[in-house]
C-alpha cells in the first residue's frame, strides 16, 4: 500500500460554489465521489462511482440499459438537469413505474399535450383538464342522468333539480330533515342532514333542540314549556289574558309567590309578593332570585298609591290625608305621647294657626319672617307683637307700643322706679359710663361673653394671691400669673396652635420642626442648657454607625462617625446637602477602600486628586460636602 495521499474535499453544498483550478481534483464527501474542475465551472464535474451510481454524465454518453419487465417492483425514471452540455442525472420519487403491473404513479401535476395510459393512473395531486369524456361521452352529460345504487337504498336523479320522495306518513319513526348545504337555495348544491332536528309523521311532532329566529313566531295552538326556566329578553311583553296565574296546579303551597324585579348593581331586587307564612301581601326588597323557594326574606318597602277600602272596618275616606289639604271633623283630639313638642308647623317662612267662629276668621297665632311672633285678634284688629320687646298695636299694626314689665322698668319704659326687683339703681352697673363692680361677676354668654373693643384693654393691679384655679389670670408679687387648664397653656394664632406649655411645664411647639426661637436677623443672645440635643442626640457627642461589611453612606450618617471593619465605604452622589460632614474610621488592622461614588467627585485635600482612597488600619478620615455631587476628604492614614 502506497503512502497516504489526501485531496481537497467538501460537501456537495460546499462544491456548488467552488470553481477550482484547471485539472484540479477534489472529493465530494456527500456523494463519496471525485470531482474534476476546469477552472471555470462552479461545482466541477463529479465522476461515476464503481457501484454504478452516476452523479454527473455528459450528454451523448452511452449507457447500457437492461430490460426488467418481469420484476414486480417500483422503479424511478432518470432525468437530466438540463437540455444540453454537461448535466447531472437524477431520479425523483414523485414519479414511479411498476414494470410488472404497468402502473405509472404521478405524485404531482401531469402537464402534457396528449397522454394515453393503458394501465391505472394514480394522481396524488390535482388532475386538471379542459374536457373529460367517458367512453366517448362528455362527462357532464353522463353525470346529468346518473343512477347511484348501493346495497341498501337506490336514489335516482333525473336532473339536478328533482329527486324522488316517497310518502311515509303512517310510520311511527323520527325522520331526519334534509338541508341544502350552502346558504343559497338555488343552483347546484348538496343535500345533507344535520343535528337532532327530526319529524315524526305518525305523531305530527317536530323535535327541535333549540330555536333561534330574528323574525316573528305565531303559534295557533297551545304552547307548553317543560324546561326549568323560561327567559323573555324583549323590551316589552304584552299579554292579552285577563288573569295571570302563578303556581298553577299546586295542591297546597308553602312557597312565597309574586313578581321579582332584578336591579343589578343599583341595589337588592324589588318584589311584590304574597307572603305565604304571614298570609299577607308585601312589597319591598330582597336578595332572593327567581330560583328561591319557601319563605323569602323581604325588607318592607314603601308603597305609594291611592288606596281605597277599609282599615279595621273604617273606610279610607275617614282618614286624614298627609299629602294634601284635609279636614278633621272629630270633636276632640288628644296628643298623649310623652314628647313635649306636639305640633310642628314647617315648610313656609311665616306659618300660623287660625281660629274661626263657625267659618268666620277670628284670630291667629303666627311666627313671621320679620322675627316676631304675632297674637292677633282679627275681630278687633289689634294684637301683640313679641320680639326683643313686647309691643301692643291697637290700630291694626299701624303703631306699636312697648309694654311695661319688670324687665324694662326705668328710663325708656315710660315709667320711673326707685328699685328693680328690689335692687336700687345705684347697685346696678352702668353700660354707658365708667363704673365699678364690687362683687364677682360671672359671664355665661358663651363665645364672646366678654369682648374688649379696639383701643381698650384689661388692666391688673398688684395684690395677694387668691389661690390656684384652672384658666386664671392674676397680678401677684409683681408677676402676671397665667394658670392654664389640666393639659397646660396653648398659644394660638390664625386658628393654629403654635406653642404649648404642657402640664409638666415643658415648652413644646405645636407641630414638629415647624417653629424657631429667634430668627436669622433677630437672635437670642445666650442660651443656657443642661443638655442640648438634636435629632441625632446630644450635640456634645458624635454618634457612631458601626458597619462590618461593604457600606454606602446614607443621609442619616451626616454628623456621625461611621466605623467599618471590612468591605470599605462608598461615598455616594446626590445623597448629602451642602455642609454635611461624615467621619470614617477604619476599625480594623487592615486597609479598607473609600470609594468615590458614581457621578460624585471626591477631592483629596492633600494633593487635589480625585478618585478612590485607601484608609490604613485604625485610620480616620473626614468627608465634607460642598455640593450634592462634590465633596472633600482628609485624614490620617489616608492615601
Amino acid at each position: 500500500m502506497a503512502k497516504l495521499l489526501k485531496l481537497r474535499r467538501g460537501t456537495t453544498s460546499q462544491h456548488s460554489s467552488f470553481t477550482g483550478a484547471e485539472g484540479e481534483v477534489t472529493v465530494d464527501t456527500t456523494k463519496d465521489t471525485l470531482v474534476v474542475h476546469d477552472g471555470s465551472t462552479a461545482g466541477g464535474v463529479p465522476l461515476a462511482k464503481e457501484s454504478g451510481n452516476v452523479a454527473t454524465a455528459t450528454l451523448g454518453t452511452n449507457v447500457t440499459v437492461t430490460a426488467n419487465n418481469s420484476t414486480n417492483e417500483t422503479v424511478y425514471p432518470v432525468f437530466v438537469d438540463g437540455a444540453t452540455g454537461t448535466q447531472g442525472i437524477e431520479s425523483d420519487t414523485g414519479l414511479t413505474y411498476n414494470p410488472s403491473t404497468g402502473d405509472l404513479t404521478i405524485g404531482g401535476e401531469l402537464d402534457a399535450a396528449t397522454g394515453d395510459f393503458s394501465g391505472n393512473v394514480d394522481v396524488d395531486g390535482t388532475l386538471e383538464a379542459d374536457a373529460i369524456t367517458v367512453n366517448g361521452t362528455a362527462l357532464n352529460t353522463v353525470i346529468a342522468g346518473v343512477t347511484v345504487t348501493n346495497a341498501t337504498n337506490a336514489v335516482t336523479a333525473t336532473n339536478a333539480n328533482h329527486v324522488s320522495v316517497a310518502d311515509n306518513e303512517s310510520t311511527n319513526e323520527n325522520n331526519k330533515i334534509v338541508f341544502i348545504e350552502d346558504a343559497s337555495s338555488t343552483g347546484n348544491v348538496g343535500l345533507e342532514s344535520d343535528g337532532d332536528l327530526h319529524y315524526n309523521p305518525s305523531t305530527g311532532l317536530l323535535t327541535v333542540p333549540a330555536v333561534s329566529t330574528s323574525g316573528n313566531i305565531t303559534i295557533a295552538g297551545n304552547l307548553t314549556v317543560n324546561g326549568t326556566t323560561t327567559t323573555v329578553a324583549t323590551t316589552n311583553t304584552t299579554i292579552t289574558d285577563n288573569l295571570l296565574e302563578l303556581n298553577s296546579g299546586a295542591g297546597s303551597n308553602a312557597n312565597d309567590a309574586g313578581i321579582l324585579i332584578e336591579r343589578g348593581s343599583t341595589g337588592n331586587n324589588a318584589i311584590i309578593a304574597w307572603d305565604e307564612s304571614a298570609d299577607k301581601f308585601t312589597v319591598g326588597t330582597t336578595t332572593a332570585t327567581n330560583d328561591a323557594t319557601g319563605n323569602i326574606s323581604i325588607t318592607t318597602g314603601t308603597l305609594v298609591a291611592n288606596v281605597e277600602g277599609t282599615l279595621d272596618g273604617i273606610s279610607s275616606g275617614n282618614f286624614v290625608r298627609s299629602d294634601a289639604s284635609d279636614t278633621l271633623t272629630g270633636s276632640n283630639y288628644n296628643f298623649s305621647n310623652s314628647n313635649n313638642e306636639k305640633i310642628t308647623l314647617s315648610g313656609s317662612a311665616s306659618p300660623y294657626i287660625r281660629f274661626q267662629e263657625s267659618t268666620t276668621d277670628k284670630a291667629y297665632i303666627q311666627w313671621s319672617s320679620d322675627g316676631h311672633i304675632y297674637i292677633w285678634n282679627q275681630e278687633t284688629n289689634d294684637g301683640l307683637r313679641i320680639g326683643s320687646t313686647v309691643q301692643f298695636s291697637p290700630d291694626g299694626g299701624g303703631n306699636y307700643y312697648n309694654l311695661w314689665h319688670s324687665g324694662n322698668d326705668g328710663a325708656g319704659s315710660g315709667l320711673d322706679a326707685d328699685t328693680l326687683d328690689g335692687v336700687t339703681s345705684g347697685s346696678l352697673l352702668r353700660s354707658d359710663t365708667a363704673d365699678t363692680a364690687t362683687g364677682d361677676i360671672s359671664f355665661q354668654g358663651g363665645a364672646g361673653a366678654v369682648s374688649i373693643d379696639n383701643n381698650s384693654d384689661i388692666r391688673f393691679s398688684n395684690g395677694n394671691w387668691t389661690g390656684d384655679d384652672y384658666g386664671k389670670i392674676q397680678h401677684h408679687s409683681n408677676y402676671l400669673y397665667v394658670c392654664g387648664g389640666t393639659s397646660g397653656i396653648a398659644f394660638r394664632e390664625a386658628a393654629v396652635n403654635r406653642w404649648f406649655i404642657d402640664d409638666n411645664g415643658h415648652f413644646v411647639p405645636g407641630s414638629d420642626s415647624s417653629y424657631n426661637i429667634g430668627s436669622s436677623g433677630t437672635r437670642v443672645t445666650h442660651g443656657y442648657f443642661d443638655n442640648l440635643s438634636d435629632s441625632k442626640g446630644d450635640v456634645r457627642k458624635v454618634p457612631n454607625n458601626h458597619t462590618t461589611s461593604a457600606y454606602t453612606l446614607v443621609a442619616a450618617d451626616s454628623g456621625k462617625v461611621v466605623t467599618n471593619t471590612s468591605g470599605g465605604v462608598n461615598v455616594p452622589y446626590n445623597i448629602f446637602a451642602v455642609g454635611d460632614t461624615i467621619t470614617i474610621i477604619n476599625q480594623s488592622g487592615s486597609d479598607i477602600t473609600i470609594t468615590q461614588g458614581s457621578s460624585n467627585t471626591m477631592y483629596n485635600t492633600a494633593d487635589a486628586s480625585t478618585g478612590n482612597r485607601t484608609l490604613a488600619g485604625r485610620g480616620m478620615a473626614t468627608v465634607w460636602y460642598k455640593a450634592h455631587n462634590e465633596c472633600y476628604i482628609s485624614g490620617s492614614g489616608l492615601s
